[in-house]
């Protein structure tokens, strides 16, 4: 699942490069000076938790890390390499490359 959200926000990005202007100035979902986004950014922020949170709870992700850092890493993962991609690179298989990374890490096995 986790996979798919992340494959599926690379090909959202790299349709709406847009959307992820303001990402790095978005603070954390625990912040204290955190502004009120409006309810459908509300109810996709906890979806995404709400995935994560399970995740840790079955012992698929690591519960040692805080849930709402998951997200954060996704995002800066898909900013900074759309940034370097070439422009027509496809969307999809870039997400496909950044799950590999993320979920896998760098090694083989």
């Amino acid at each position: 699942m986790l996979r798919g959200l992340i494959v599926e926000m690379a090909v959202i990005a790299g349709r709406y490069p847009l959307l992820s202007v303001g990402t790095d100035l978005q603070p954390l979902p625990s912040s204290p000076r955190r502004p009120t986004p409006p309810p459908a950014t509300r109810a996709m922020q906890r979806a995404i938790l709400d995935l994560i949170e399970r995740g840790q709870r079955d012992g698929s992700l690591r519960a040692h890390i805080p849930a709402e850092l998951f997200p954060q890493v996704i995002v800066g993962a898909l900013r900074l390499t759309q940034r370097f991609a070439r422009s027509n690179s496809d969307p999809r298989a870039l997400g496909e490359h950044i799950a590999d990374l993320l979920l896998d890490g760098f090694t083989t096995r």
